[in-house]
C-alpha cells in the first residue's frame, strides 16, 4: 500500500470532487473507490458500462445516518442492498 501511495503522489493520480466523476471514465482508467460509492455515483448495471473488480483491499463496516424525511432513502437503499 505504501508503494501504491507513493506512485499516486509521484504521478499525480488524484481526483478533485470539483471535476465530473463520469468524465474520468472516457479513457482507460483504474479508480480505487468503495464498490457502493461507485454504484452511488454511477448507478448499477445494466445502466452503466463500468466493470468493477472482484478484488478487495479490505472490508470496513460503516453506518449511515439519514435525516428524518430524507428525500432519497428508497434510492439509497436500492443501491446499498444490491
Amino acid at each position: 500500500m505504501v508503494k501504491l501511495g507513493d506512485a499516486i503522489e509521484k504521478n499525480d493520480w488524484t481526483f478533485s470532487f470539483a471535476e465530473n466523476f463520469a468524465d474520468l471514465l472516457n479513457e482507460p482508467v483504474a479508480i480505487i473507490i468503495p464498490r457502493k460509492s461507485l454504484q452511488l455515483l454511477l448507478g448499477s448495471p445494466p445502466y452503466v458500462s463500468v466493470k468493477p473488480s472482484d478484488e478487495y483491499f479490505g472490508i470496513w463496516n460503516i453506518g449511515i445516518a439519514l435525516k428524518k424525511g430524507f428525500c432519497c432513502s428508497e434510492k439509497l437503499n436500492n443501491v446499498l442492498m444490491v
